[in-house]
């Protein structure tokens, strides 16, 4: 008698729509989430949150016009100016946090009064410089100089610059600062305290 080897049809499991949506993990948000979380429903005040990619910036800059956000700065102490000036060039080029920022300060700059502007220039800055003099009793060393933005300010004034033994300060500059169509007006100071003393003869 010959072997006969059964075979049995696998039985078909199907479900319905609402059976797979029950299979699903809820997506009910927790009950001790707070509600201002909640990323579709209406803050407290009753206004939609708001959308796109700026999301209400230059509104929240309108709101705080007599609180103008403090300037954003980059305090270097360079020793030398000169040697270093294509590359800070470069940077300013390239690296949006040179580019972007509104003052650039330099101490230990090490230039005199010969050194011409154009040597140590920056496109799109405004220099203010406070060099080594000879009442600084220094034969190297010392100076101090800032980098305006010019679309931070444009038109500035210099109050008061000091370079001597002791101290080296750049009172201002003060100007006019434009920062989306309002103008406010804005004073900062400069000091450097050299680490080494004139000896006296």
């Amino acid at each position: 008698m010959p072997f006969v080897l059964g075979y049995q049809k696998p039985t078909l499991l199907r479900y319905t729509r609402d059976q797979l949506l029950l299979l699903h993990p809820s997506r009910t948000l927790a009950p001790q989430l707070p509600r201002e979380l909640w990323a579709r429903t209406p803050s407290e005040h009753g206004r939609p949150r708001k959308r796109g990619k700026r999301g209400g910036v230059r509104q929240r800059l309108w709101r705080r016009a007599d609180r103008p956000p403090l300037p954003s700065m980059i305090l270097c102490n360079a020793r030398s100016l000169k040697s270093k000036v294509d590359e800070l060039r470069s940077n300013t080029r390239v690296e949006h946090e040179y580019r972007d920022s509104c003052l650039l300060v330099f101490t230990e700059t090490w230039l005199q009064e010969d050194v011409p502007d154009s040597l140590v220039a920056l496109e799109g800055f405004s220099l203010v410089r406070s060099d080594r003099n000879a009442n600084s009793g220094k034969s190297k060393g010392g100076g101090t100089c800032v980098f305006v933005n010019q679309k931070w300010c444009s038109q500035f004034t210099t109050r008061v610059s000091v370079c001597n033994p002791d101290i080296e300060l750049i009172g201002g500059p003060e100007g006019r600062v434009v920062s989306h169509g309002n103008g406010r007006h804005t004073t900062s100071c400069y000091l450097a305290l050299p680490g080494q003393q004139r000896e006296e003869p």
